[in-house]
């Protein structure tokens, strides 16, 4: 049976178990309303995670909404109780992990419904009949109003990168998948180092491999992309892209209407482009048509697709000018002080501003119509198409908060997780943060975390590792110029700690991981 070889694969080299925020149902629901949906409120939702490995996707959400319940079905009993066991070290109770077969899950939910159906990184990497059966299971457990995010490898980009897989698979072929997963992905990867330094020689002359060589060389950083990816993506079994067309096409086929995309997937410049955009207008008549034509200048190779119920597709809004923003909050998600200078001329210059001065928090979507001077639509196209700045919607404010000793202290909701990632339990596991985003939190750094519990002030942080280093006669070190340097002396072990601990600060605040105290 495949479903087995894909289980037995992916209990060999499972994936690292963490966030995704383009499938936060804040997110998802700002994204559906802004469209003109009528979705479930997150906070009393019910979610369905398809292949949600060890639940690292449904933690953090479950801890914003404690109220909501999730579900996560996973091939893997391995995973499962992984993430069984993580869920009751930190304390968590509305979430549910089932190890379960996609193909059975109709029959086990019954008549369930679920107002979100996440399904990230699972569709390209199963065979059509079980594809068939992710579109089934949306078309016929979602509720009324219910959306899903089906996140998979798309053409035309990922034929460039089929270039590679395929040869990776070919000069591994001797080794499974299975069996031994590391072994066969350094081998691939040999393999391809042997390629590009041949490329580099003489014997290599411009016809050689003409067609597929830049193709290829664009895929030179390969080797620094996580192996467990790297094994899943290119050394797997099955991987299945599809033509974003074809993909709508089948979800109709099960009952399903495209909404929108969860992260936009080309240069967006090419939205304001005048001549495109006649052209578009001219030669394709439909929204998904227009996409795809997008798809083939861009060459995209994945995309987070939101759908809905076929029944609601008479309702969404399908022009900027027509969005649906009350009751929604916005913001940006990363601070360039140059955007202050590059919008002056700009109708959303002081909507940059203002989003700029909330960072890492949001504003209403009421109030920046109201600083957009009731242009928020043609505000948000220019700031998208013409600045390039990346924002977002959600369902939920976020406040910009500093930490303080007195004032404020890391979220109380997340103890439990942060002693659980600092654990000698956690395999797998790192932190996922309030915006369903990640955050790589080392281990060492656990212990600096629990004492910013507003008690304590940064010096007297910085203060507690200098006296322990001073009292286990142990010194932190720097690499400079490939040499491992020790920092030794006291006076610059408080240097060291003094950058440290500031950094981890910011770094946690810009995550929104303090809490005022009240």
């Amino acid at each position: 049976m495949i479903n087995d070889a894909i289980a037995k694969s992916y209990e060999a080299a499972s994936y690292a178990s963490h966030a995704y925020e383009q499938s936060f149902i804040a997110n998802l629901y700002a994204r559906a309303r802004l469209r003109g949906l009528n979705p479930k409120a997150p906070n009393s939702a019910k979610v369905l995670e398809i292949g949600c490995a060890s639940g690292g996707n449904l933690i953090a959400q479950a801890l914003v909404f404690k109220d909501a319940h999730f579900t996560g079905i996973d091939l893997s009993k391995a995973q499962i109780a992984n993430g069984k066991t993580a869920l009751k070290k930190i304390g968590i109770k509305n979430i549910d992990l089932l190890c379960l077969d996609i193909c059975d899950a109709l029959v086990h939910f019954g008549s369930q419904k679920f107002d979100y159906i996440i399904a990230h990184g699972v569709y390209s990497w199963v065979p059509p009949f079980v594809q068939k059966a992710i579109l089934e299971l949306c078309g016929k457990l979602l509720s009324k109003d219910g959306v899903a995010m089906i996140s998979y490898n798309v053409y035309p980009g990922w034929k460039f990168k089929e270039i590679t897989r395929d040869f990776m698979r070919f000069a591994s072929s001797d080794v499974s998948v299975e069996d031994e997963p590391e072994r066969k992905l350094d081998v691939a990867l040999g393999a391809l180092a042997f390629e590009q330094a041949f490329y580099r020689t003489d014997e290599a002359h411009d016809s050689y491999q003409l067609v597929t060589r830049q193709a290829k060389a664009a895929l030179g950083t390969i080797s620094h992309l996580p192996r467990h990816y790297l094994i899943h993506d290119y050394l797997e079994l099955c991987n299945y892209p599809a033509y974003f067309c074809d993909f709508v096409a089948d979800g109709e086929d099960a009952g399903l209407a495209y909404v929108d995309d969860m992260q936009l997937c080309f240069d967006t410049k090419v939205l304001a482009h005048e001549a495109l955009r006649q052209y578009e207008k001219a030669s394709f008549a439909s929204r998904v048509q227009k996409e795809q034509m997008h798809d083939f200048l861009n060459a995209t190779a994945f995309r987070h697709s939101l759908l809905t119920l076929k029944e609601n597709e008479s309702a969404l809004k399908l022009e900027y000018k027509d969005l649906e923003f009350s009751g929604l909050f916005i913001g940006i998600k990363a601070k360039s002080q140059s955007l202050k200078e590059r919008s002056k001329n700009c109708a959303s210059h002081a909507l940059i501003c203002a989003l700029l001065d909330a960072y890492p928090g949001t504003i209403s979507c009421d109030e920046a119509s109201k600083i957009a001077g009731g242009r928020l639509a043609e505000c948000v196209f220019e700031l998208i198409s013409k600045l390039d700045v990346a924002i977002y919607f959600s369902s939920v404010p976020f406040n910009a908060i500093k930490y303080e000793a007195g004032k404020s202290r890391i979220r109380a909701d997340y103890l439990g997780f942060l002693r659980f990632l600092a654990s000698p339990e956690n395999k797998n596991f790192v932190l996922c943060t309030p915006k369903n985003g990640v955050y790589a939190l080392h281990k060492n750094d656990c212990e600096a975390v629990f004492m910013m519990d507003g008690t304590h002030q940064k010096a007297d942080i910085v203060a507690h590792f200098v006296e322990l280093c001073q009292k286990n006669n142990a010194a932190p070190s720097r690499i400079i110029d490939g040499k491992k340097i020790l920092i030794e002396s006291k006076k610059e072990q408080e240097a060291y700690f003094d950058e440290a601990i500031s950094t981890l600060i910011s770094d946690l605040e810009a995550q929104c991981m303090f809490e005022s105290i009240s």
